[in-house]
């Protein structure tokens, strides 16, 4: 069995946000569900997750993280493994496919396998 691992900024360039903490610090500008679905992913199901990475600067204006979406493909104990369903536009460390690790602390909004056949188009990119 593989054994989770959670990108770090030294050693892959990016990391995971934690999405409780930024919801803590701003718990009425983002928002983010509730434990109980962030603890409850299923196989198929689409996890939002903050990835940032160090600043870069695009027209005058500092970068430091994008939103994406990966599918849920593993649960292993209190982690998921996901695959990258979109194609980052600033963090070039990451591509189209490639494994992401996370915690549900690090979830930002879910949709379930079974939202995602009418709303497809919405969430991509």
């Amino acid at each position: 069995m593989e054994k989770p691992y959670l990108a770090t900024f030294d050693d892959d360039g990016w990391t995971v946000s934690d999405g409780e903490v930024a919801h803590q610090n701003s718990p009425e500008t983002f928002e983010i569900p509730p434990y109980e679905e962030r603890n409850t992913l299923e196989i198929g199901d689409w996890a939002k997750l903050r990835f940032l990475f160090f600043a870069i600067e695009i027209n005058g204006t500092p970068i430091n993280g994008e939103r994406m979406w990966v599918e849920v493909v593993v649960q292993q104990g209190d982690f998921y493994k996901g695959v990258l369903i979109n194609s980052p536009v600033f963090l070039e460390a990451l591509q189209y496919g490639d494994v992401v690790w996370f915690e549900p602390r690090h979830v930002i909004d879910i949709v379930r396998e079974w939202e995602q056949e009418d709303d497809e188009d919405d969430y991509e990119n």
